[in-house]
């Protein structure tokens, strides 16, 4: 796995490859290799993550790839309902204008999530005694694990796989960015998926009341 990762040039230097452009051949090749090294090399990538502080670079490249993965989602769902569901064809107009407000506000939304993930895992994490380096390397690899949300551009079942993919990145990321145990990063990611999964139960609950 490690000659795999150095082959693939993740493995140069001490930042991840979007933070180092110049050794990784400029900016297409360095986020070429930073989502590779995201989703398929996650210990190694992640170490990587949590040697450095800058958050902008790792904001921008989260922001790009969650709104990427956002739109291609709801593409992805308005061509299913188009082809395979015919009585749904007269909400095309709704479709196109949630489409809009995505392209348009997308951005923003995916930024805010990042924000707001990141800080209640890091909130948890250190309950746990797993925070060893700080809320910016908890941002970092919340941030560069929107790289899966790009395998969305699969219909049908891609926002699912990503959706997994990326409890398991943000598991791997965080012990490997705070080099602490997996079950203290396993525990942090769970309790909050717990909480919200619960949070949507009794919001659907007293929905169904009214």
């Amino acid at each position: 796995m490690e000659d795999i990762v150095i082959a693939m040039g993740i493995g140069k230097g001490n930042l991840p490859p979007l933070e180092d452009m110049e050794a990784h051949g400029g900016l297409l090749p360095a986020l070429w290799k930073t989502w590779v090294g995201a989703c398929f090399h996650p210990a190694e990538f992640f170490e990587l993550v949590g040697n450095g502080q800058a958050l902008i670079p790792a904001l921008i490249f989260g922001v790009l790839a969650g709104w990427v993965s956002l739109i291609a989602e709801k593409v992805s769902s308005s061509l299913f309902k188009i082809r395979f569901l015919p009585y749904l064809r007269q909400e095309g107009i709704r479709e196109v204008s949630e489409l809009h407000l995505l392209i348009s506000a997308g951005w923003l939304v995916v930024l805010l999530k990042i924000l707001a993930v990141g800080v209640l895992v890091h909130m948890f994490l250190a309950l746990f005694g797993g925070a060893n380096r700080g809320l910016t390397a908890t941002l970092r690899v919340i941030a560069y694990a929107e790289a899966v949300g790009l395998i969305s551009v699969i219909p049908i079942l891609g926002g699912l796989v990503s959706k997994v993919w990326k409890v398991a990145l943000f598991i791997t990321g965080l012990a490997a960015a705070h080099q602490t145990d997996t079950w203290r990063a396993s525990s942090a990611v769970f309790v909050l998926l717990a909480l919200f999964i619960g949070f949507i139960v009794v919001l659907i609950i007293r929905l169904l009341k009214q």
